[in-house]
């Protein structure tokens, strides 16, 4: 009777195992067939680019296996542009992902066409022009969607009108990067001068740095602050790469006229004054989210692109204190300082 019951026990314990592995293997499994491939356009340790990966891991870490591959066209020269589009193609066909996901315009350019002929569903994020223009027709492929980066131009506009009345005119200035003339396209419609707010802005567009830094360093002739735009992959004369921080850095140096930016990294105490910053992390988890929803079974159509336009104020003290200005309580409050 004893080893009856022995044997009982024995077998209940046994069909308990064997539940438990067998759950374990289908909650293993399910999370294992989940694959997502990140193409970054920059390299890993551009800090948009981090700050993105980190939004999207976040939301998307404990449900999929998240490879990335980074083509680095921030400091590669453009005639190895599309080899390093290739290498991501190998990439994504070794890797055989559920969801691809596009940072940036150059990823979405150079690989968007050649994922739009298959079915596998695309999430974009950080693209600052029409991602239409990128695909034969002007038509967003149906197997696509995304979300739209749009630096909050005139509401940088319109914020230092508020720290700063007495300034009447600023000026823009921006290279020949195509993340520059998307953002002058997409945001300010290609307008050469614009007004707002009692505001009159100067956009010029400069193709060398010293083109850059010479314009700077007479600005305060005729304007109160300078706005710059799409300073992350400039190169000086002699072709050295320049982070954004020692592009920075130089631009503060060369300017009387304090400097307004829309990365929070640039700001400090040799660089910007003060910046109206997209976060790139909740850029990247909103791309997840996305992402999220595609692999629960939603259809990139039914998920149309969102713009991205939020921001956030941050501002240094040290170069508050070098032009003199007070910030009012109420955007203190509400700011970071670096």
């Amino acid at each position: 009777m004893v080893v009856g019951i022995k044997q009982a026990l024995d077998m209940k314990l046994h069909i308990i195992f064997v539940l438990c592995c067998s759950l374990l293997y289908s909650i293993n499994g399910s999370s294992a067939q989940k694959k997502v491939l990140l193409i970054s356009s920059y390299h890993q340790d551009f800090p948009w680019t981090s700050q993105c990966e980190a939004g999207v891991k976040e939301v998307l870490s404990t449900t999929a296996e998240i490879n990335t591959f980074y083509m680095d066209t921030k400091r590669l020269p453009e005639s190895e542009f599309q080899k390093s589009a290739d290498l991501a193609w190998e990439k994504f066909e070794s890797s055989k992902p559920d969801v691809v996901m596009l940072g940036d315009d150059n990823a979405l350019r150079l690989v968007g066409p050649k994922l739009a002929e298959h079915s596998v569903p695309v999430v974009f994020l950080g693209i600052n022009h029409n991602p239409r223009v990128y695909f034969s027709g002007g038509i967003l492929p149906s197997n696509m969607t995304g979300v739209l980066e749009r630096t909050p131009i005139m509401g940088s506009i319109r914020f230092i009108a508020r720290i700063l009345p007495d300034v009447k005119r600023i000026l823009i200035i921006a290279g020949e990067s195509q993340t520059s003339q998307a953002e002058l396209k997409n945001t300010l419609l290609d307008q050469k001068k614009l007004a707002t707010t009692g505001i009159v802005a100067d956009v010029k567009t400069v193709n060398t740095w010293t083109g850059w830094l010479e314009t700077l360093k007479s600005a305060h002739e005729h304007y109160g602050i300078v706005l710059p735009l799409g300073y992350f992959n400039i190169k000086n004369d002699n072709g050295q790469y320049l982070t954004g921080y020692d592009a920075m850095s130089e631009m503060s140096a060369s300017s009387q006229i304090p400097i307004f930016v829309n990365q929070d990294y640039t700001v400090g105490d040799e660089g910007a004054m003060g910046a109206l910053v997209i976060q790139g992390k909740t850029h990247g988890r909103r791309a997840g989210s996305i992402a999220l929803s595609i692999l629960e079974g939603a259809s990139p159509l039914s998920l149309p692109p969102e713009v991205d336009q939020t921001g956030g104020f941050y501002f240094n003290q040290k170069q508050l204190t070098r032009f003199g200005i007070t910030l009012p309580e109420e955007i203190v409050n509400y700011s970071t300082f670096k």
